[in-house]
């Protein structure tokens, strides 16, 4: 964080300020989880005026680049004192839409912290602590072709390829590919029968 060389009245100011905050209104609602949340339109109907009324403004000027985008975030004092830290997030979608969204979300998050009121429910950190969900293995195309033909000879072909397989390879064909390979080694162990 980068600040003025001193920031005693803007920390005076900002104390005086938060006694008088009141948590924005939760006027949206975020489609994924079903959780209400307050707009950055809400958020800053809701903070700036208190923070004005105490000399405070703020700034947030967007800032991008390496799949991120987010702001600079400066509180400012009428004395000239000041406090300035970025918060960059990274892109979902590498595209002006996706950094509109970012800068929008960054904008919001960070006024609600600075200001210190919550404009979100608190999911006691489920979101963020959820296990991460495992991809589903890709393997290469050839090894696949390899299997699938091996398959399409019977149950053997099949097996001694798959016993030529390292590790790795054998790691990256899912369960439901397995299941179809197998079902192609009894279809051809049938006709052969």
């Amino acid at each position: 964080m980068n600040s003025s060389p001193t920031i005693e009245k803007l920390a005076e100011a900002l104390s005086k300020a938060q006694a008088e905050l009141k948590n924005p209104a939760f006027d949206s609602t975020n489609p994924h989880f079903r959780s209400k949340f307050a707009s950055l339109v809400s958020v800053r109907e809701a903070v700036l005026p208190v923070l004005n009324r105490h000399g405070l403004t703020i700034s947030q000027f967007p800032k991008g680049g390496d799949g991120c985008a987010g702001v600079v975030n400066r509180l400012m004092h009428s004395s000239g004192q000041w406090l300035e830290e970025e918060c960059l997030l990274p892109l979902d979608k590498n595209n002006a839409q996706g950094a509109g969204s970012a800068i929008t979300y960054a904008r919001r998050y960070c006024l609600q912290a600075i200001a210190g009121v919550v404009a979100d429910e608190d999911d006691d950190a489920n979101a963020a602590s959820a296990p991460v969900k495992k991809a589903e293995p890709k393997a290469d195309p050839a090894l696949l072709k390899l299997l699938s033909t091996a398959a399409e000879n019977g149950t053997e072909p099949f097996r001694e390829v798959w016993k030529g397989l390292t590790k790795e390879q054998r790691e990256t064909v899912s369960q439901s590919t397995l299941a179809d390979l197998k079902a192609k080694c009894d279809e051809a162990d049938k006709v052969a029968a």
